[in-house]
């Protein structure tokens, strides 16, 4: 077997296979918003569910694993009751299939409380955004908290626990 041949083409298709992967990167922009209309505080944070890592949009795994220490200091935003609080335009780079997340977690919590939760936990919910505005509201129905999108004609709500 001519190894001169394979390993030209070997780098070739490796160079190939990494300048195809940026191809489907695109810049987003999202604004998100979120009114608080429950009983209790809610903690809010800002993230993606793929790549391309950026610091803005690290999630508290992420900020966990790079500090090596969980303290209790956070970059979430506690909402209280009545409030309502707002990103401003946040941009970033997305992978094809990537998405950009909005964690809400029932109550005001330290950075330890939100390692603990993991998705799908009783007290966090995860949102997908969509490009551009998104509006929420957090609310008190029938006992339970629910996390409703509030910008879009036929909106959706996520429970949330009580």
């Amino acid at each position: 077997m001519n190894t001169r041949v394979i390993s030209p083409l070997l780098s070739l298709a490796a160079i190939l296979l990494v300048a195809g992967g940026c191809a489907g990167v695109e810049k987003r922009t999202y604004n998100v918003a979120v009114k608080n209309d429950s009983r209790v505080p809610v903690t809010v944070w800002l993230t993606k569910d793929g790549p391309l890592y950026e610091d803005k949009w690290k999630s508290p795994e992420d900020l966990a694993i790079e500090t090596r220490r969980a303290g209790e200091m956070i970059p979430g935003v506690v909402v209280q009751p009545g409030q309502t609080v707002s990103t401003g335009k946040v941009e970033g780079k997305f992978a094809p299939h990537s998405n950009a997340i909005l964690r809400v977690y029932v109550g005001q919590h330290n950075f330890s409380d939100l390692l603990a939760m993991s998705k799908g936990a009783p007290d966090r919910r995860d949102l997908e955004l969509r490009q551009g505005d998104n509006e929420f509201q957090i609310v008190d129905r029938n006992g339970k908290m629910l996390v409703e999108r509030t910008n879009l004609p036929g909106s959706t709500s996520a429970d949330a626990p009580k």
